[in-house]
C-alpha cells in the first residue's frame, strides 16, 4: 500500500507542476521564469542533484540552466557530441570530460530540429528514477517549445518591424527623387528606379537652376542595402547643396569628391555622371567619374560621353579632370542608366549588349521620354526572361530641344 501511495502522491506532484506551468506557460511568463520553474522542480521534487540544460539557437548550443555545476566548468569541446543523440539515451563513450559527469541525454526536437538537450546526473539510477526521467522528457519538451514559439515570435515581430522601416526607408529615398518627368520647351526628362533590395545606392537627380542651367546626375555607390542607401542620401545633399553654389563642374566634382571620401572613409566608392546644359548657349558640358558611359544620340549619330575622371571617394585628390563638351545643334535624346542594366545577363547568360542599347536608342528617339523608357524596360524584360537583376537599376532618358532662337524665357 505505501508503494502505491508513494507512486499515488508522486502522479499527483507531477500533475501539479503540470498544471502549474501550464498556467505559467498561458500567462506568457519570462523565460526565465520558466527555467526557473524548470529547475526548481528538478531540484526539489525529484531530487536531480546535477543538470545542464542547453538550447539550440542558429545551430550552437547556449547553456540555459543548470543545478550541481559551475558555469566556467561548460566548454564547447562537447558541443558536436550533443547532436549525436536522436532520443533519450544513456551517454556513451568514448566522450568528453565534461559530458562524462553525466549519465542521461535527453534531446528535444520542434518539427524534426532540434532545439535543446537536458544532461542528467543521479547518485542513483532505480526503477524510480527512471519513471521520473520520462517526465522530465515530458516537462523539458514543453518547455522547451514553448520557448521556441516565444523565439519564432519575437523573430517574426522584428521582421514585421523591420519591413516595416525598411517600407518607410524605401518611400523616403524615393522621395529624395525629382518629380518625373518635367517638361519644358528646351527639354524633357523621364526616370526608371528599381532597387535591387527594399533600398539602394543609385542615385539620380535633376535641376534647373536660376542661372539657366539644367543640371543632371547619375550616380551608382558600391554595395547594396541599407549601407548604400544611407551614402546616397549623402550624395543627394552634397549635389543639393554644391549645385546652388558651383557652375564650374571641375570646381563642383572636385568638392563633391572631398566630400564623399569623407563619407565613406576610402571603403566605398561612388561611379558619378553629372551633365550642364546651358539653356542660353546650347552647349552641354558633362564631367564622367567613372560611370556606365551615357549614350548621346545627336545629328543622327551616337556618342559615348567617356570623358572626366576616375571614381569619387577613391582618393583625396582626382588626378585630373577632363570636361567633356557637346554642342546641342539639333534635338538630342540622352540615355543614362546603372549596372542593373549594363550587368544584366539573360537565363543563358549573356549579358545584353552595348550595340543593342545603341540600336535601340536610334531607332526610338522620336518618342518622348517616359514612352521611351516603357518600351526600353519592355525589351529589356524580354531579353532576361525570369532571370534577376543583379543589382539596383537606374534609367534617366534626358530630350534636349535646340532651339532656333535661344533667348529664355523670363
Amino acid at each position: 500500500m505505501n508503494r502505491y501511495q508513494r507512486q499515488l502522491q508522486v502522479k499527483q506532484t507531477q500533475i501539479n507542476y503540470l498544471l502549474e506551468l501550464t498556467e505559467a506557460i498561458n500567462s506568457n511568463a519570462k523565460i526565465p521564469v520558466l527555467f526557473r520553474m524548470y529547475r526548481e522542480f528538478l531540484e526539489d521534487k525529484l531530487l536531480i542533484k546535477k543538470m545542464a540544460f542547453f538550447s539550440i539557437e542558429d545551430g550552437e548550443p547556449y547553456s540555459k540552466t543548470y543545478i550541481g555545476i559551475k558555469p566556467d566548468e561548460i566548454q564547447d569541446d562537447f558541443y558536436l557530441e550533443l547532436f549525436k543523440y536522436n532520443k533519450a539515451s544513456t551517454i556513451e563513450e568514448p566522450h568528453s570530460a565534461f559530458l562524462g559527469q553525466f549519465d542521461l541525454i535527453i534531446p528535444c526536437h520542434h518539427k524534426n530540429t532540434p532545439i535543446a538537450f537536458v544532461l542528467i546526473s543521479n547518485p542513483e539510477i532505480n526503477d524510480e528514477f527512471m519513471n521520473n526521467i520520462k517526465f522530465i522528457s515530458t516537462i523539458t519538451n514543453i518547455i522547451s517549445v514553448a520557448i521556441e514559439n516565444k523565439r519564432l515570435f519575437k523573430s517574426q515581430v522584428k521582421q514585421g518591424i523591420l519591413a516595416k522601416e525598411m517600407e518607410l526607408a524605401n518611400n523616403m529615398q524615393r522621395s529624395l527623387t525629382p518629380p518625373n518627368h518635367p517638361k519644358t520647351k528646351h527639354y524633357e526628362i523621364s526616370s526608371y528606379y528599381q532597387p535591387h533590395l527594399e533600398v539602394g545606392g543609385d542615385y539620380f537627380d535633376f535641376v534647373q537652376t536660376k542661372g539657366n542651367h539644367l543640371v543632371f546626375c547619375i550616380g551608382d555607390i558600391t554595395g547594396k542595402g541599407l549601407a548604400a542607401a544611407l551614402l546616397m542620401a549623402n550624395l543627394q545633399a552634397y549635389f543639393q547643396t554644391l549645385v546652388k553654389v558651383h557652375t564650374d563642374l571641375k570646381n563642383f566634382v572636385t568638392e563633391l569628391n572631398e566630400d564623399m571620401l569623407r563619407s565613406t572613409k576610402g571603403e566605398k566608392f561612388v561611379t558619378f555622371f553629372m551633365g550642364v546644359y546651358n539653356l542660353e548657349t546650347q552647349m552641354l558640358q558633362y564631367v564622367n567619374c567613372g560611370h556606365n558611359p551615357p549614350l548621346i544620340f545627336h545629328k543622327n549619330k551616337i556618342n559615348e560621353l567617356t570623358k572626366g575622371c576616375t571614381l569619387l571617394g577613391m582618393f583625396e585628390q582626382l588626378p585630373s579632370i577632363e570636361v567633356g563638351e557637346v554642342k546641342i545643334e539639333e534635338d538630342a535624346t540622352i540615355l543614362l542608366y546603372t549596372d542593373g542594366l549594363s550587368d544584366l545577363r539573360n537565363e543563358r547568360g549573356d549579358y545584353l549588349p552595348v550595340g543593342r542599347s545603341k540600336v535601340y536608342l536610334k531607332q526610338n528617339s522620336h518618342l518622348n521620354t517616359k514612352e521611351f523608357i516603357d518600351k526600353l524596360m519592355e525589351g529589356v524584360n524580354d531579353f532576361r526572361g525570369e532571370a534577376e537583376f543583379p543589382d539596383d537599376l537606374t534609367i534617366l532618358c534626358c530630350k534636349i530641344f535646340a532651339q532656333q532662337d535661344t533667348t529664355v524665357d523670363v
